[in-house]
C-alpha cells in the first residue's frame, strides 16, 4: 500500500531518530526525504515484488554483518506470499518484535460484528462464505492472510491495523485533490459528486503521525503478540468529511460549503 508506506514511514523514520534504523525499500525518494529523512537512517535499497528478499545483494551483505535488530517495522509485505518471503529472509535476525502495519480493510472479509469494530472481531467465516467474504475487498483479504502467516510463523508480533490513512506526503494524492477542489470549486463551476449508494457509507480515518507513533510506543512498551486499531475517534461519511474541509478551508466563506455537494441519484 503505497499510502502506507510513504505516509506513515516518513513520520516513523522522524519519530525513532533516537534509535539506529536500517530501512530497506525500493530507493525511492518522495517529497523532502532526502533533506528530513536520509541521514537519520542507512537504506539497503531492494525492489522485494520484483525478486525475492533471499536474491536481494544489499539485503543479504547487511544480513551477513554482526548486527543486532531489536525489530522488524514492516510497511510493504501486503500479501500471505510477501510475508512469508520477509520472515523466511530476515529470520537469521531474531528480532524481539515483528510489528506489521495492517489495515482496516480486513474487517470487509471476516464476520460481521457491531460498532465499534474490536480487534477481537478479525474473524472469517468457515466454508463456502470464507470465499464469498473475501470478495467483498480483495485488498483486505491479502492483508489479512499477512496477518495470519505472521502469526502462524511463532515469531514475536504486533498488528496495528490503520483505517483510511490522510495526512500530508500522501502519494496517491486524494487528499491532495479534495483539497484542491474544496478550495476552488466555486471557479472549478462543480461541486462534489457524491454517489448516492456511498453517501450515508461510514468510515474510519488515521494519520501517518498517529500510526508512527503507535509503533514508536510498541517499541517503547514491547507488549508483544498483540492486535491494535489505530484509528481517529470520529466516524465520517463522505459528505460529512468533505463538508468539514470545504469550511475549514472556506473559512470567512464557508457559507459557500453548502452548495459544494452535487448528489448523484
Amino acid at each position: 500500500n503505497t499510502t502506507t508506506t510513504t505516509t506513515v514511514s516518513y513520520y516513523y523514520y522522524y519519530y525513532i531518530c533516537v534509535f539506529a534504523v536500517v530501512a530497506l525499500n525500493d530507493g525511492k525518494n518522495y517529497f523532502d526525504y532526502e533533506s528530513h529523512i536520509a541521514h537519520r537512517i542507512h537504506n539497503v535499497g531492494c525492489r522485494r515484488r520484483a525478486i525475492p528478499l533471499k536474491d536481494c545483494f544489499e539485503l543479504q551483505q547487511f544480513l551477513k554483518g554482526d548486527n543486532k535488530i531489536s525489530a522488524v517495522v514492516d510497511f510493504t509485505s501486503s500479501t500471505g506470499e510477501l510475508m512469508e518471503d520477509a520472515l523466511d529472509a530476515l529470520s537469521g535476525l531474531n528480532p524481539d518484535v515483528y510489528i506489521f502495519v495492517s489495515a482496516g480493510a480486513i474487517y470487509d472479509v471476516v464476520l460481521e460484528s457491531d460498532q465499534p469494530l474490536k480487534e477481537s472481531d478479525s474473524v472469517r467465516p468457515s466454508g463456502s462464505k470464507r470465499s464469498f467474504y473475501a470478495s467483498n475487498n480483495e485488498f483486505g483479504d491479502k492483508m489479512l492472510s499477512s496477518e495470519e502467516t505472521l502469526i502462524a510463523r511463532g515469531v514475536p508480533y504486533v498488528i496495528l491495523r490503520a483505517a483510511d490513512l490522510v495526512g500530508p506526503r500522501d502519494t496517491t494524492h486524494r487528499w491532495w485533490q479534495y483539497q484542491l477542489w474544496a478550495e476552488h470549486f466555486t471557479t472549478i463551476g462543480q461541486g462534489f459528486p457524491i454517489p448516492n449508494e456511498l453517501s450515508a457509507v461510514p468510515f474510519s480515518l488515521s494519520t501517518g503521525d498517529d500510526v508512527a507513533q503507535a509503533v514508536v510506543k510498541v517499541l517503547q512498551r514491547k507488549k508483544i503478540n498483540s492486535v491494535y486499531n489505530i484509528a481517529m475517534e470520529k466516524t465520517f461519511t463522505l459528505p460529512n468529511l468533505l463538508l468539514e474541509l470545504c469550511t475549514h478551508l472556506k473559512k470567512e466563506k464557508s457559507t459557500d460549503c453548502d452548495s459544494a455537494l452535487i448528489p448523484l441519484l
